[in-house]
């Protein structure tokens, strides 16, 4: 049921972010995206999100590996031409860490399931932001290649070391944290 929630709370987060943005709109996804947390943090769910440097982390990486994608050329944001990277963006990827910790938690563990996920999952996100007019991929299936690429190692790096994290947190207050041990 928690890993529904969260699922849920990050898509309705990205699909506000995303069709914000291509309306030049920031607000409406930093609305969704702090009752997303609201929600999820309460005593009913009790989701545990990732600590706040896991997330900048997240978010800095995630700009930088964006920042490449539209300097070569694979990417670029028709919206917010000439202010370099969206700060929507950052948004986005601020939303997708907090899935490390419960939703995409099995993918630090499963990293063959969690690349191939993240290959298709990471090109049909950019594909669905394309054709909400938020972002343009270039031509070819370049841009989506290298995409996939990218997100084949993501989302199990990230998640491993989400996994790690928590890992530590669970020993430092004295207990497991371990869900899905068998």
């Amino acid at each position: 049921m928690r890993s529904v929630l969260n699922l849920v709370c990050w898509q309705c987060t990205w699909l506000t972010v995303i069709h914000s943005a291509s309306n030049g709109l920031f607000w409406p996804g930093c609305l969704v995206f702090a009752a997303s947390i609201a929600i999820q943090s309460t005593r009913r769910f009790g989701i545990r999100l990732p600590p706040a440097g896991l997330v900048a982390g997240v978010v800095v990486a995630g700009l930088v590996v964006d920042s490449v994608l539209m300097s070569s050329g694979l990417i670029r944001f028709p919206v917010d031409e000439g202010s370099g990277w969206p700060a929507w963006m950052a948004l986005l990827w601020a939303n997708f860490a907090t899935t490390l910790d419960e939703a995409l938690r099995w993918a630090g563990r499963r990293r063959i399931v969690g690349a191939a996920g993240g290959a298709i999952a990471g090109t049909i996100a950019y594909q669905a932001a394309e054709s909400a007019g938020t972002i343009v991929l270039a031509p070819g299936y370049l841009a989506l290649l290298v995409i996939a690429c990218l997100w084949m190692v993501a989302i199990p790096t990230l998640a491993g070391i989400a996994s790690v994290l928590r890992s530590r947190r669970a020993t430092a207050e004295g207990q497991s944290d371990d869900r899905w041990a068998t």
